[in-house]
């Protein structure tokens, strides 16, 4: 019928069946609007508006809902059913959606099998409500539109419909439904060949007939009207006998080569029934069948049984879904059944032919009819026509994918195994299976982009987006990417960019990769965009970290057999060798046709979001054989940005229509409101946004985003009341501040940022709790960052309180509102995020706040604050970069072509061997509720470690990002690739092999080849990881993500997830460099902290498990280019950081400009109103859109509407007041954009600036439009001179507020590179700027400047000598200038005959206002020649803390140096003035100290603790560290624990001391640091003093640490003597002896405990007059803790009757042969009865006393209804007189009974009488023993 058959089908199975999913065509579904509610919908905004029906309607639909639950309880469509109009209402909303797709479905199938001609007269028996009508008029409207794309003819055009049905009512209400279908196509564009097409469905419609006709009684004359084509769809199984056989004739007399499609429900009997009609008809001759069946083939007795049903899922649209939610509960029960039955039917198609369709067999072949899914596997129904068997089916097991298929597609298995079940035939698949379909060619690109190309894509866009037509800026883009041209493309956010690579995705083959950079971008565009929105779910995947990796092996799988269409991914992904494999099969089988960047502002270093994974993935594409058509998306990239993005991949940076790849879209978004709301202080800010928030809930107006800059951190034990209210309205993070919305509004709102956790909900169905139940107000715990983005999206919540993460690409089309509580980084940003409003095309507001805090100088305000820590969190400094490349060259420890090391190894370097490094100044903890004193040091110590490693990244980040050029040409590269990766694996347990090495992921291949054996492999794995993957070849990276995907691939989940093929805790770096000293938990607590604590649970008392202690960190990274060419080193770091350093100048510069520019605020304060910009004029210019506001409003910003009453003003009168600036000026704004490094030309300046002042003149904002374009060019280069002179050029003419500080920076830049006359042209522009402004010392000392470069020297000392103050109190921010200044004058007048005096002031100026201290010493050393102490004091009470950037540091050793009299001086002063020193920078102390030498420092303790705290331990310092100590001085005990762990022993400052003062020191050093190693403890121990002088508790707490450290197996900490003494100290206390105990016992558990200090403690006890509790006490312990093989040496060393009681004990139980895993196993009323007769209980009190210990402990684990032993507590308290224990006995257990009833617990408990008062024996003991012999930690044989 029509060429490129194959592609048509495929684009129409997409447009019908997306993914096996039906989608209701719009069109239709506007007209059942029509029918039932009489309602017209706009489909420019059919969403809302549909929204808007049914709730205007929701009693209708609510009796719609309960007529179909009726339908549901009794499915009963009798004749007099039709007569109600309510029924076929419900009739036309419940089944006839599903219905017109089915019926679609089988006309594709027709159309599959070429079986269509040009003419179709259509016979529809039992119409119903037009279901088959409509839908075949529509289908063939979607092939014209397909075929019209394609540039196919399609020639059918002579369509003639009758209507038949039993009844009239049915008849008048599908004539209803046709004419409303006739009016939609009416109401749409009528316009070309498809509007022609249009006309002549129209014409049908009119021309239908429409006839009532009973089949039951009479033949229906086919004869007269010659069909093509009779459909009889749900009428069979309501015939009668003579109904069918009526039929049967009817059908008989058709004209050879007519269609009949015979269509039933799905059920087993309605499909057995057709078949049979089915074989009738065949078996007459005279009718051949063709789908799905065929009638070539001999043997059909299988036929009548077969029940070839099929199903599919169904795209709900609005109406049908919102009806059935409103189901009663039980037919919401039954919905599911129900649904599954309405979505399945059965079928056949035949034609009038004698002739039989022959198809050969072929061996293997099997016909494809239906599937549903099993637990284990899926069935795959086949036809079994010819097999011999009367089902025939093929079993799938769920992990083997196989190639999409379709009803009647063929396929070959080959390599399955083959079983007979009852006479089914069962095809067994496995791993050994290959299935085969016929492949699809891969289709070709467009050959061009007609006007009718065109017109179909709107009516595509229409019926796959419910757009009512495609923006010519998306037919800009379709264009290209539609005939294979790759494109970026930049256009205002909300515009419908994505729509641009899923459309072509949809109508061409093969598959599209598109790159997202965020996984919440991710989840909007699948989960609300592709799948709810556009019912195309089916047809896309999202490959993520967050994806289970058995799930991304089965989506890749899928992939690479052509299941979908489109695959998201993020860009780490991409650099997954593993996935470029899958990707390249995937291009071999499906074709890759698309990569589509999302967000492509990524890709570059200059846009404000930039991911460097996105760099390269083009190139690693290729690598794998891949060349996609690139689609890159954005709505903002400068021409720096475009051109990063084009160079990555691999297009031309020129605009389409100059023949590159690049198009630009206007950015104006008329609909949105810009308003700026500048306010005294953050509080004042709550209560406006709070406002805002009131109204919009109130007016029910839609939804709305806040931003806020700072997360608060985990919000999971956040819960928060209305007394924090007024704390919260002022706070700036996203916690804080979602709390004090809700709590204010009485409702939950929801909360994104990245300290979320990001599973789903912990709630669960299964538990009784709904998923989507809210917390109350203020309670934030257990909030998932994904649940809250869906529950948002979704609607149940309107409010959203966000982080910058959750606006990129969000796509709600109702958002009225978007506050920003801070202003973000620069006008780009906040652009993109402002952007989230008002999609729907209706009016929005975007506010943003500023607050001045009423100060006069915006800078110093908590806004400014808060973006200057974001600005400084992404950056470094230059010894750092110096810093750990001296480290780089230092590591050793290698990984194929990269170094491997740690965090702690880089601080430890930091530490020990780069002196003059300091840590810059780290965030500060923000400390959660009230902590204890150690918990605080411990978060603290923690906090810090955490933040030393988040620095330590970013230094490396750094090195790895910015790439600048050397002098000749190379790019610098420090690192060529850096990523974290982990070294060790935490209790790793292989659990299944030959799983792994057996398995078809990509792991199984990789172990494989490497031929590695499962021996090595488990060695390997309880090794460092860097020795397998050297084995392997692999990263460590990639080996880290190849275990954890072992460990994921396969395994159950309950709570946790239980692996099956390979486990372990976790992957971590080890323990290298000074960390290997910290071996147990409680030592890397005392050395990293920890990063949380948890309150204790269920009695413990740790609040600091292990899960809570930072973790390690390690880094692999392969070094760059200048690591190998030292000659370019130095330049490499200065270039690095030239870039560097003007990057994050020019952050700081587009804030600013943000803020003076858009918000208004200038050096003043807030411009008057008068002088605000429009604020969408300087939008515009910042976006370049080329456009301008003309008139004095543009409608839609608070500067031109100040009452923000924007509803006066429509978006047609915003649109009309946006006209396009002057071409001549548009092309010369790109002449100065593109020449970075001139100026612009007078002739040209005069004749912009000529348009600008005559634009003025007519109310364009053109000179507002400068200022924004301006500020954009030099947010992407600040040094280009074009924009930098127009910038300075608009200050003179007063078109822009005067920045001082920019004037400066303006001229300092071009004087480096402009000519003489240009120079020229500069001093007048300052010179008008300096009359407009004649206050401004800046724009003076520019001016000086300009002299300068001119060489007018007098004129330039004139100006300088002026700038110089008379005093430098209260100079204040000038002190840069006046530096400036100052330097320069004694430049000029060094060598001249000016008078001393004028040097001698520029000199002391200079000095004074020198931040740098090298410069500033230099400069006083000229002057304090002759200076007398006094003299330098009067200069530093002058100047100090006067002046930015002054500190007498440099001053002091510039005096110091002349003299070591001077030095003397100094160290005087210093011991006066210590706290001045101590606020000197740690530079300037460390240059000070230089002064002075090692013995000074000794003398002068408090010279020397200043030298300590700046330049803490070395080697050389570690004698000081302890003189300062042994003197009482007060130091860091860190300091001291290293100089005592790593320097030199301290013994000799302690030798000569009396005993006295040495015990007092060796008291002191021992309770001050924390003993690490058994070296550190021998050195303590080596000055020890007399026992006698030292404390006991000191003595106690050094056996604490003898404890705790590992001495090796055969080594005692000390000598035995030592020991002995030690432990007689302890014992002979009161307050330790019972610790003492404890402490030997817990010693014995470590695997080194040597028993020779057991025995050394036994012998200690000796003499002792508690020498019998103390061993009761010890034994106690040793049983409490397994260790009863300890007891015998007790025996041997002591004759202790208690010991060998307790031995008995241990035997009894013994005997039990029991352990606590299976007691209720072994547990049984004859043994307990067994163990009591081992004792002599009811003879001896001891021997009870030891059985009731016993049988206590056995208790917890033995049925509560055994009764003997419960009895025998109760007869054995009584025996050892226990009253008190035995009451609450009694009371526990009131009811037992023993034998004939009697009452034997009551019978006790009324012949005893507690005794209050008794003294009673203590039982605990035996208890304790008992139940620690049961347990199964014993070190014994048991």
């Amino acid at each position: 019928m029509f060429q490129d058959r194959q592609k048509i089908i495929d684009t129409l199975t997409n447009l019908l069946v997306p993914g096996g999913k039906y989608k209701f065509s719009p069109y239709i579904e506007l007209a059942q609007y029509r029918v039932l509610f009489d309602e017209v919908v706009d489909s420019s905004k059919r969403r809302e508006q549909l929204k808007k029906i049914i709730k205007k309607h929701g009693s209708r639909i609510e009796s719609i809902a309960n007529k179909i639950s009726e339908f549901f309880l009794k499915k009963e469509f009798t004749r007099e059913k039709y007569a109600d109009p309510l029924f076929l209402d419900t009739y036309f909303v419940h089944y006839f959606p599903v219905n017109v797709c089915k019926m679609q479905h089988m006309m594709l199938e027709l159309l599959q099998q070429d079986a269509i001609g040009e003419s179709l007269r259509i016979v529809d028996i039992g119409i119903g409500t037009g279901t088959t009508a409509v839908a075949i008029l529509d289908f063939l409207l979607a092939t014209k539109t397909v075929a019209v794309m394609n540039n196919s003819p399609f020639d059918i055009k002579d369509i003639k419909i009758i209507c038949v049905d039993v009844n009239e009512n049915p008849l008048s209400y599908s004539k209803r439904v046709l004419e409303a279908y006739r009016e939609q196509l009416n109401s749409s564009s009528l316009d070309g060949e498809i509007g022609d097409y249009k006309k002549i469905l129209i014409d049908c419609i009119d021309s239908i007939k429409y006839v009532k006709h009973d089949i039951n009684s009479l033949d229906l004359n086919l004869m007269d009207n010659n069909p093509d084509l009779v459909i009889a769809s749900n009428v069979l199984n309501e015939l009668t006998d003579n109904g069918k056989n009526n039929l049967y004739r009817s059908l008989n007399s058709l004209h050879d080569g007519a269609l009949i499609i015979l269509a039933e429900p799905g059920s087993k009997t309605a499909s057995q029934n057709l078949m049979y009609f089915r074989k009738q008809l065949s078996s007459s001759g005279k009718f051949s069948s063709f789908s799905p069946c065929v009638d070539g083939v001999a043997d059909h007795s299988s036929c009548c049984s077969c029940w070839n049903r099929r199903s599919k899922g169904f795209n709900q649209p609005l109406l049908y879904m919102e009806t059935h939610k409103l189901l009663d509960e039980e037919s919401k029960k039954r919905f599911t059944e129900q649904d599954n039955d309405l979505l399945s039917w059965s079928s056949a198609i035949f034609r009038k032919s004698s002739r039989s369709v022959q198809e050969p067999q072929v061996e293997n072949e099997y016909r494809f009819i239906s599937s549903y899914t099993l637990r284990d596997y899926e069935v795959l129904k086949c036809c079994a026509a010819g097999s011999g068997h009367s089902s025939l089916e093929v079993h799938r097991p769920h992990g083997i994918e196989i190639p999409p298929l379709f009803y009647g597609q063929k396929m070959v298995i080959t390599g399955a195994k083959k079983e007979v079940n009852s006479r089914t035939l069962v095809v067994k698949l496995d791993t050994n299976s290959c299935v085969k379909t016929k492949q699809r060619e891969k289709e070709a690109f467009f050959d061009s982009y007609s006007l009718n190309t065109e017109q179909a894509i709107d009516e595509l866009a229409f019926r796959l987006f419910g757009f009512e037509k495609m923006r010519p800026f998306q037919h800009k883009i379709l264009s290209r990417v539609l005939t294979g041209k790759s494109i970026l493309a930049i256009a205002a956010t909300g515009s419908g960019k994505s729509e641009c690579y899923i459309l072509p995705s949809m109508i061409l083959g093969g598959v599209t990769i598109v790159v997202s950079p965020l996984k919440s971008l991710m989840q909007d565009q699948y989960e609300q965009r592709l799948d709810e929105r556009y019912g195309f779910g089916q047809l896309a995947a999202v490959i993520n970290g967050d994806v289970p990796f058995s799930t991304r092996q089965s989506i890749l799988k899928k992939m690479e057999l052509g299941y979908y269409s489109l695959v998201f991914f993020t860009p780490e992904q991409l650099e997954r060798s593993y996935i470029l494999e899958s990707l390249k099969r995937t291009n071999q089988k499906a074709g890759i046709r698309y990569i589509a960047m999302d967000e492509a502002h990524c890709i570059s270093q200059w846009g404000h979001d930039f991911r460097p994974s996105y760099l390269n993935i083009v190139k690693r594409l290729r690598e794998y054989e891949i060349y996609p058509v690139k689609i890159a998306l954005t709505a903002t990239a400068s021409p720096k940005v475009r051109e990063d993005i084009c160079n990555e991949l691999r297009i031309s940076e020129k605009e389409i229509d100059s023949g590159g790849d690049v198009y630009i879209e206007s950015s104006n978004r008329p609909e949105i409101n810009f308003i700026v709301k500048v306010v005294d202080s953050n509080s004042t800010k709550g209560d406006e946004i709070l406002s805002h928030l009131t109204d919009l809930d109130r007016n029910e107006e839609g939804s709305a985003i806040v931003f806020m800059p700072t997360t608060g951190g985990d919000p999971q034990n956040w819960k928060k009341t209305k007394d924090d209210l007024e704390v919260l309205k002022a706070e700036k993070n996203v916690n804080a501040f979602a709390s004090f919305v809700e709590l204010s509004l009485g409702k939950n709102v929801s909360l994104y940022h990245s300290k979320m956790d990001d599973d789903e909900t912990i709630l669960s169905k299964e538990n009784g709790e709904d998923p989507k139940a809210r917390k109350n107000p203020g309670d934030l715990s257990d909030r998932k960052r994904k649940q809250e983005q869906t529950s948002f999206i979704n609607g149940d919540t309107n409010i959203m309180v966000a982080t910058k993460g959750f606006g990129m690409g969000i796509d709600k089309s109702d958002v009225r509102l978007v506050i920003h509580r801070t202003p973000p980084a620069n006008l780009e940003a906040y652009a993109q995020e402002a952007g989230r409003a008002g999609r729907d095309g209706d009016q929005a507001k975007a506010i943003l706040f500023f607050s001045t805090d009423s100060r006069k100088n915006y800078e110093e305000c908590e806004d400014f604050k808060t973006q200057r820590y974001f600005i400084d969190s992404n950056y470094i400094r230059e010894i750092d970069v110096r810093t750990m490349v001296d480290f780089l060259r230092a590591v050793k420890r290698k990984v194929g072509d990269s170094l491997y090391f740690t965090n702690d190894e880089f601080m430890e370097f930091v530490d020990k061997k780069a002196p003059g490094y300091s840590w810059p100044e780290l965030e500060k903890r923000d400390p959660k509720g009230k902590e204890y004193a150690n918990h605080k040091e411990i978060l603290d110590r923690g906090h810090l470690y955490s933040e030393k490693t988040k620095y330590i990244s970013r230094i490396l980040q750094n090195l790895y990002k910015i790439r600048p050029a050397t002098s000749i040409g190379d790019e610098i590269v420090f690192l060529k690739n850096c990523h974290d990766a982990q070294n060790t694996c935490k209790n790793p347990e292989l659990r299944d092999w030959d799983g792994i090495i057996n398995s078809n992921m990509y792991f199984g291949k990789i172990l494989r080849d490497s031929k590695i054996t499962k021996k090595k492999f488990e060695s390997l794995l309880n090794k460092e990881l860097i020795e397998m993957a050297s084995e392997l070849n692999l990263s460590l990276k990639d080996l880290g993500n190849m275990l954890t995907d072992i460990k994921y691939c396969e395994g159950t989940k309950i709570k946790h997830w239980n692996p099956r093929l390979l486990n372990f805790w976790y992957l971590e770096a080890p323990k290298y460099g000074r960390a290997a000293k910290y071996v147990t938990n409680e030592q890397w607590k005392a050395y990293a902290g920890a990063w949380k604590r948890e309150r204790p649970t269920n009695g413990g008392y740790d609040w600091f498990p292990p899960r809570t202690l930072n973790r390690r960190v390690g880094w692999e990274v392969e070094l760059g280019k200048v690591f190998e060419n030292e000659d370019l080193f130095n330049e490499s770091i200065d270039k690095f950081m030239k870039i560097h350093n003007e990057r994050k100048e020019n952050d700081w510069r587009s804030y600013r400009r943000l803020i003076n520019d858009y918000v208004g605020i200038n050096q003043n304060g807030l411009a008057p109103a008068s002088e605000r910009k429009c604020l969408r004029a300087v939008l515009l210019g910042y976006l370049q859109t080329g456009e301008v506001i003309m008139g004095k409003s543009c409608y839609s910003c608070s500067n031109c509407v100040p009452d923000e009453r924007f509803h006066k003003y429509s978006i047609e009168q915003r649109k009309a007041v946006v006209v396009k600036i002057d071409t001549w000026v548009k092309d010369a704004l790109e002449k100065i954009e593109s020449r970075n490094r001139e100026v612009i030309t007078t002739i040209d300046e005069e004749r912009l600036f000529g348009k600008i002042t005559q634009a003025k003149r007519q109310e364009k904002s053109l000179d507002s439009y400068i200022i924004g374009w301006t500020g954009r060019v030099l947010d992407e280069d600040p040094k280009h001179l074009g924009a930098i002179w127009m910038r300075l050029v608009s200050i003179s003419k007063g078109f822009q507020e005067l920045i001082p500080a920019d004037v400066l920076n303006f001229t300092q830049v071009l004087l480096e590179s402009i000519s003489i006359e240009n120079m020229k042209r500069l001093k007048g522009i300052i010179d008008e700027i300096e009359k407009l402004y004649s206050e401004s010392k800046l724009t003076r000392y520019s001016m000086a400047l300009i002299h300068k470069g001119l060489g007018e020297h007098e004129q330039e000392l004139e100006i300088l000598l002026k700038l110089l103050p008379k005093s430098t109190k209260k100079m204040g921010k000038d002190s840069d200038l006046v530096h400036g200044a100052a330097l320069r004058v004694f430049k000029l007048l060094e060598n001249t005959s000016f008078s001393d005096e004028n040097k001698q002031k520029a000199l002391l100026f200079a000095a004074r206002t020198s931040s740098d201290f090298i410069e500033a010493r230099d400069l006083y050393s000229k002057i304090v020649d002759n200076w007398t102490f006094d003299n330098v004091k009067e200069e530093m009470k002058l100047c100090d803390k006067k002046i930015d950037g002054f500190s007498s540091a440099a001053l002091f050793y510039a005096w110091g140096e002349k003299s070591e009299e001077n030095v003397c001086s100094l160290i005087k002063w210093v011991e006066e003035n210590s706290k001045i020193v101590s606020e000197w920078s740690h530079e300037e102390r460390d240059f000070f100290f230089d002064l002075f030498s090692d013995e000074a420092f000794m003398s002068n303790l408090i010279l020397g603790k200043l030298l300590i705290e700046t330049r803490g331990f070395s080697e050389s310092n570690s004698n000081l560290i302890f003189h300062l100590f042994a003197n009482e001085v007060s130091i860091d005990t860190k300091l001291l624990e290293q100089s005592f762990e790593d320097g030199s022993n301290p013994g000799q400052y302690i030798a000569d001391l009396d005993e006295e003062k040495r015990a007092i020191l060796f008291e002191s050093l021992a309770s001050s640091i924390e003993i690490r190693s058994p070296a550190a403890m021998e050195k303590l121990f080596a000055f020890m003093p007399n026992m006698d002088e030292i404390s006991v508790s000191t003595i106690f707490s050094l056996l604490e640490k003898l404890a705790q450290l590992d001495f090796g197996t055969s080594k005692m900490p000390l000598d035995e003597a030592s020991m002995i003494s030690i432990f007689r100290k302890c014992l002979s206390s009161e307050r330790y002896y019972n610790e003492t105990a404890q402490i030997v016992v817990g010693w014995s558990k470590k695997a080194s405990f040597d028993q020779r200090l057991f025995r050394i403690y036994l012998d200690a006890t000796k003499g002792n007059e508690r020498q019998g509790e103390l061993v009761n006490q010890t034994i106690k312990a040793l049983i409490d803790n397994g260790l009863i093989d300890l007891i015998p040496v007790i025996d041997r060393e002591l004759d202790s009757e208690i010991a060998k009681g307790f031995s008995k004990v241990v035997s009894s139980v013994e005997a039990l042969g029991l352990k606590k895993r299976n007691l209720k196993n072994g547990l049984d009323s004859k043994r307990i009865r067994s163990l009591c007769n081992n004792f002599n209980w009811n003879k001896d009190i001891n021997e009870a006393t030891l059985l009731l210990g016993i049988l206590k402990v056995l208790s917890r684990y033995i049925n509560r209804s055994w009764l003997f032993p419960v009895a025998k507590i109760i007869e054995l308290l009584i025996l050892t007189e226990r009253g008190v224990e035995l009451v609450k006995y009694i009371e526990e257990f009131p009811d037992v009974t023993i034998g004939k009833d009697k009452r034997f617990i009551a019978d006790y408990a009324r012949k005893t009488k507690p005794l209050s008062g008794a003294v009673w024996v203590n039982d605990t003991w035996t208890e304790r023993i008992v139940d620690t012999v049961l347990s199964d930690r014993s070190r014994s044989s048991t």
